[in-house]
């Protein structure tokens, strides 16, 4: 039996003359004593913590080679370097954190809503807003994190309530293999070296710019009319009723970034979302200038809390890459996101029952695919930078919602761009110089490309014969109106599907 020898009084608990690998391998089991005291105690690891002050992880740090052994781990609470072997761990770990919000916050929002829904008018839209997103949260389940590695092995089928918790490396890997079937979520670096403290003061900086803009579009649910149009306020009076706390809550739409937020987009860089940009590019060849129409898709979003949207898709199947600098929101998707399931969600007038919610948080992102049904309630005052792609491999689906828009006014609650047709002609074009080049992969399978090329005609045909903006009200000043579903775009336009909640 081997005795561990007393530790004198007076004995040192740090011993420099003591290298990190021997540390290690006095760890590892080389040797009969402690490297620094000469203890024979059979427990090292814990005789080295206790006398020693010293950590396994902290050792490994030291070494000459730590660069081939820690990572930057993007899962606590701000950016710190973790050993490759423990990032599965810390990822599992954040999964659980955020399952446990997510829950506490249901919870939460439907107890605070059901109070707040007993002082308001039933005539107002808030009202019927306020019992929706109720009935919703109450029907509702809970969205299940998976990891990357679980998404990629697992064969998936509609229905799934599944999104992908990962970090953004992962995120870009699934996004450059292919659209994503399901919604990601990935926790982001911080805006500044200071932390993630550095997102409060640069949505400070938001708040004062539009102030001083003279006009911004708002969604105001206070007003007793339950047609859900956005209306022009100054920006001075939007920030006011932003920080509010005894009025209605209200929606600021597609406010436009700057340039360096604009361009500060990494998903814009994976083959098959740099459409557009392949797109502005070409057309600038040509001399036409579609930069309104690419700085369309690239907007903020403020909202007061209690700010609810209710069922919609986004725009022409465009895949939405959300990112809060501010605040949180409830995220309701429908786990059917195929051109059936759109279509019966158009048809039928109802939202959809096959829902489940997710937790968007400030220091995170969420992305989902297009014909992705969804509704938002905003749980903290927010401020959002929203990305939109247009995706090259998914260009028929593109198509297809677009034309289901023009055939029913309840699909998306925004109108589709003056520029829209151009888009299409010159993504068609780079569809068919990409085949001559064998770029196969950026692009729906070959054999659809006579479906596509139908559907666009069909797009063109309906928007040259209807006036699409049929509602004077959506758009502030139709006579801008060139092509199509025109005008710039209206974050918040009303939507019958959801109203028969709201009765």
């Amino acid at each position: 039996m081997v005795i561990a020898r007393r530790r004198k009084k007076g004995d040192t608990c740090h011993a420099k003359n003591v290298t990190p690998q021997q540390w290690l391998d006095y760890l590892a089991g080389k040797g009969d004593v402690c490297p620094g005291c000469s203890s024979t105690s059979k427990w090292r690891l814990r005789h080295m913590n206790r006398y020693h002050q010293l950590t396994k992880p902290e050792l490994l740090k030291l070494l000459p080679d730590k660069k081939d052994l820690l990572v930057t781990c993007e899962f606590h609470e701000k950016p710190k370097k973790c050993l490759k072997k423990n990032i599965d761990r810390c990822l599992k770990t954040a999964m659980k954190q955020q399952m446990k919000r997510l829950e506490a916050k249901v919870i939460q929002e439907i107890s605070d809503l059901e109070k707040e829904v007993q002082s308001l008018h039933p005539e107002a839209r808030e009202y019927g807003d306020t019992t929706a997103m109720l009935a919703f949260l109450k029907s509702t389940s809970l969205g299940k994190p998976i990891t990357k590695t679980q998404y990629m092995k697992k064969k998936r089928e509609q229905g799934s309530k599944e999104f992908v918790f990962c970090s953004r490396g992962d995120a870009k890997d699934i996004l450059t293999q292919a659209p994503s079937e399901i919604p990601i979520i990935r926790r982001c670096p911080p805006m500044a070296n200071e932390g993630y403290g550095s997102y409060s003061q640069y949505s400070k900086g938001v708040l004062r710019r539009v102030a001083t803009k003279k006009w911004v579009d708002v969604y105001d649910p206070g007003k007793r009319s339950l047609d859900r149009v956005p209306e022009k306020m100054t920006g001075e009076e939007a920030i006011r009723r932003f920080h509010s706390h005894k009025e209605p809550p209200i929606n600021m739409l597609n406010e436009a970034m700057t340039d360096k937020e604009a361009e500060d987009d990494w998903m814009a860089k994976i083959p098959g979302c740099d459409l557009v940009e392949r797109v502005f590019k070409l057309a600038k060849e040509d001399g036409l200038d579609l930069t309104k129409f690419k700085r369309s898709m690239q907007v903020l979003l403020l909202a007061c809390r209690r700010a609810i949207t209710l069922f919609h898709a986004d725009k022409n199947s465009a895949t939405t890459r959300i990112k809060p600098i501010m605040g949180s929101k409830l995220w309701l998707v429908s786990s059917n996101n195929s051109v059936e399931g759109l279509k019966s969600f158009a048809e039928e007038g109802t939202p959809p029952s096959d829902t489940f919610v997710m937790l968007v948080e400030e220091g995170y992102e969420m992305i989902h695919s297009g014909m992705t049904i969804h509704s938002v309630e905003t749980c903290d005052r927010s401020i959002l930078f929203c990305y939109e792609y247009l995706d090259s491999r998914a260009m028929l689906s593109i198509l297809k919602q677009t034309l289901l828009e023009l055939e029913h006014d309840n699909i998306t609650n925004d109108d589709h761009h003056e520029d829209l047709l151009i888009f299409f002609d010159y993504a068609m074009k780079l569809w068919m110089e990409d085949l001559e080049n064998n770029k196969h992969e950026l692009w729906p399978d070959e054999k659809y490309l006579a479906e596509a090329k139908e559907t666009l005609e069909r797009i063109r045909e309906k928007s040259s014969s209807s006036n699409v903006c049929s509602d004077p009200r959506r758009k502030q000043d139709v006579s801008r109106a060139k092509k199509g579903r025109v005008g710039e775009s209206r974050r918040h336009r009303g939507n019958r599907v959801n109203k028969a909640v709201s009765k």
